[in-house]
């Protein structure tokens, strides 16, 4: 049974401010959208041609999930728009390594329970007016689900200042800390990728359990509820239409045996003709 697209939207004005004695962002709870949503930056003010990051966190009611921005079955991620000046950049969304859930009806989507941290980076352009003040308009939409699923959005201002040296804000270390947990590429040789006629093998020294996240551009896994997911240190993802120089794209979660827990993006090109 699919889930049941309830249509409510209701739109929730927050205002985040950046000074260093301000709350990570006005927290407001939308009861019917089961989220709530800040938006926090890391400074309170930086110098031209410098770097920072934001973060929005959306923090689901219990039992509620929210969806990755990869391959699944059902629903939609999270979208943000920032209004920034120009010359401005604000570069892509960093997501956290997602879960997988199953739901009736074999289907398969990649989630987040309890909160969601998504990590920008904004860029000061070098040509940037020292005691420049901007209050940056900011909008997320999201869709939350349980047994149905339920659209909201919400509308903030993003404050801070353009100043001679950077000045870190209070949630400056929460974020850090967001952005040093977020995926990276797997080191060179880490995780071995065997390339079969209609599948790959990947294994991973000294792992107990692995799981797959693809991306939206991978090649297309022909059976990821029964593949995504292996014990042990190796996991076989069986491929439809693999065909030549496509690749396989996502992030691998590995449980180690010494207990932690990895998570790497991997990119393996397959340089094999289909049938060969």
């Amino acid at each position: 049974m699919k889930k049941m697209f309830v249509l409510w939207s209701f739109s929730l004005a927050v205002m985040v401010g950046c000074a260093d004695k301000s709350p990570p962002g006005s927290e407001i709870e939308n009861a019917m959208s089961k989220v709530s949503a800040t938006l926090s930056s890391s400074v309170v003010k930086a110098a031209p041609g410098q770097s920072f990051p934001i973060m929005w966190q959306l923090n689901p009611a219990h039992q509620w999930y929210l969806y990755w921005d990869g391959l699944n079955d059902s629903g939609f991620p999270p979208r943000v728009q920032l209004d920034l000046p120009p010359d401005w950049k604000a570069g892509p969304l960093l997501w956290p390594a997602p879960e997988r859930h199953l739901s009736a009806g074999e289907i398969l989507d990649h989630v987040y329970h309890e909160k969601l941290m998504l990590v920008q980076m904004i860029e000061v352009p070098t040509g940037a007016q020292i005691g420049t003040k901007l209050s940056v308009p900011a909008r997320i939409e999201w869709l939350a689900c349980r047994e149905e699923c339920v659209p909201g959005k919400a509308t903030m201002t993003l404050e801070f200042a353009v100043g001679n040296s950077m000045i870190k804000s209070s949630q400056a270390g929460k974020i850090e800390a967001a952005l040093a947990a977020m995926p990276v590429p797997a080191p060179r040789g880490a995780v071995t990728a065997n390339w079969q006629e209609d599948s790959i093998i990947l294994q991973v020294e000294g792992a107990q359990a692995l799981e797959f996240f693809p991306f939206n551009d991978c090649l297309e896994p022909a059976h990821l509820i029964q593949d995504g997911a292996a014990e042990g240190d190796s996991l076989i993802l069986r491929l439809r239409n693999p065909g030549s120089n496509s690749s396989l794209k996502g992030i691998l979660n590995q449980e180690m045996k010494d207990g932690s827990i990895r998570n790497w993006t991997i990119d393996f090109l397959n340089e094999t003709q289909s049938g060969g």
